[in-house]
């Protein structure tokens, strides 16, 4: 154990992380940044995430609006995290970015990142629906566990403006990185688990329904696989497989490598096919925790080709960066400079909010104001409508053989004595309802019949018919209906 968690380990992996993850996290905050006041202010719809529901009535309610009926269910935080006003949140996301890109550069590397921590930790978890999730949490524990170790020893402005880099050998101990390699494998067995319980996704229903989405589906490419039989269920199967299997597998030196690869292109195939955000970069980031010193040596070898130009640009900053550097050595000219820099972009960032004012708050432009719903829309919306019976299969195959959900066999083409196998798939929620099946001979006379009574939770159903030695050979139809209503109709070949 104490080998495993303290032998000496080299800071470059460690500040590869570093370096990886305060890129992501940079390029987040960029995105959301624009709409700050919206996410984290009281300004906006803040969602809190830790919060437990409140019975009785609602109190502070403006007299204005005591007349309403308020139906909405009461919430409140259980965590006594803030909402900022807008002038807050702004200044406070502002310098969650200029936290991230102070982490990438490694400039005052241990500060920033317990910044970035605090932070991300007060305002993450205002916005449930659009920052808030598992690629948040885990970007947490990785910023925790860098904070807690010597990620800015190398490639950093902080190395470069230590006098003793020169003459002594920067190590520090693996705890830290453990700590990321046991975080990934707990997610994956985590993962692993909560897919065995959803009955769902090892059918592949979930995949299916989720690239089919337009909120989770990423393109033409996730809808393409929806149309290939059994693609769904396959990939969901190997997605079971690896995170079951890599836990355990990762560990075995000769296969660190290639289940390292096969996590890289597992992440990269999620990240085209899903819309699932920074997810992806974040696993990424994670998964750099399992390579060795060995590996960065490897690469080092490979890019050692450099032509003059690279040498001379190398050259300037291995020599000219320091001595650029060398009027800042005082660590308290490094703490001045670094927080007014801080405080300049701060205020930078504040000013362009206020000044374009998207949202109305600071006073440069009217607040947005929503334009009354007319009566016949309200009345059309709180309409409780069914939708039409078809609206409610997703698909409907043929088979000569099937299992589980999945279809077997031709579809287009049956032989006399054999068996017609009918699946239809059904979305949930749906109503209880009479399934009815006909189907029809190539003359138009009625062949075989079926009626099956589909309850409410019911997701998939099998029927068919027999191919009877009787029946000649020719173009049949089976029209399939619910509660009388013609649903779909699909034809095949019957050879004799």
């Amino acid at each position: 154990m104490t080998s495993f968690f303290f032998a000496p380990d080299s800071p470059r992996l460690t500040a590869l992380i570093r370096i990886a993850l305060g890129l992501t996290l940079f390029c987040e905050g960029l995105s959301h940044w624009r709409y700050a006041v919206e996410l984290y202010s009281t300004a906006g719809p803040a969602m809190p995430i830790f919060v437990r529901q409140v019975d009785g009535a609602p109190r502070d309610v403006p007299p204005e609006r005591k007349h309403l009926r308020l139906t909405a269910t009461r919430v409140e935080s259980l965590v006594p995290l803030p909402i900022p006003r807008p002038t807050v949140a702004v200044m406070a996301h502002t310098a969650l970015i200029l936290a991230a890109f102070s982490v990438v550069l490694g400039w005052h590397t241990h500060t920033s990142l317990i910044v970035l921590l605090l932070l991300a930790a007060w305002l993450w978890p205002l916005d449930l629906p659009g920052t808030f999730g598992k690629q948040s949490v885990i970007a947490l524990h990785l910023v925790l566990l860098l904070a807690c170790s010597r990620c800015g020893a190398v490639w950093s402005i902080d190395s470069l403006m230590d006098d003793s880099r020169l003459i002594r050998c920067p190590l520090s101990i693996m705890a830290p990185r453990r700590l990321m390699q046991v975080l990934v494998c707990c997610v994956y067995l985590g993962a692993a688990i909560t897919k065995l319980k959803t009955p769902s996704f090892a059918s592949g229903d979930l995949l299916e329904f989720s690239l089919l989405d337009d909120h989770w589906g990423s393109g033409r490419l996730g809808l393409w696989l929806t149309t290939l039989p059994h693609m769904s269920l396959i990939f969901s199967q190997l997605t079971i497989f690896f995170e079951i299997l890599f836990p355990f597998l990762v560990w075995i030196p000769r296969l660190r490598l290639p289940l390292l690869a096969i996590a890289f292109a597992f992440h990269t195939a999620m990240g085209c096919l899903l819309s699932v955000g920074i997810f992806p970069a974040v696993m990424f980031t994670a998964l750099l925790s399992f390579l060795e010193e060995r590996d960065l040596q490897v690469l080092q070898r490979l890019c050692a080709r450099r032509d003059s130009d690279g040498q001379r640009k190398s050259e300037f900053w291995r020599i000219q960066l320091p001595s650029l550097l060398r009027g800042t050595r005082s660590k308290t000219r490094q703490v001045v400079v670094h927080l007014t820099i801080v405080a300049v972009l701060v205020g930078c960032g504040l000013f362009v909010q206020m000044r374009y004012d998207w949202y109305g708050v600071f006073g440069r432009r009217p607040a947005p104001v929503l334009a009354e719903v007319s009566a016949d829309d309200v009345a059309e919306m709180l309409a409780e409508r069914l939708p039409p019976y078809e609206e409610y299969f997703h698909r409907i195959e043929l088979g000569s053989r099937f299992g589980g959900n999945q279809m077997f066999g031709a579809s287009r083409r049956f032989k006399v004595g054999q068996r017609v196998y009918v699946l239809a798939q059904l979305i949930q929620p749906h109503p209880a309802f009479n399934l009815e099946g006909l189907l029809l001979a190539p003359d138009g006379r009625e062949a075989g019949r079926f009626t099956h009574r589909v309850a409410p939770g019911i997701g998939y159903t099998v029927n068919g018919f027999e191919l009877t030695s009787g029946l000649p050979a020719g173009t049949y139809r089976i029209v399939l209906q619910a509660d009388g209503f013609a649903i779909a109709e699909r034809r095949f070949e019957v050879d004799p």
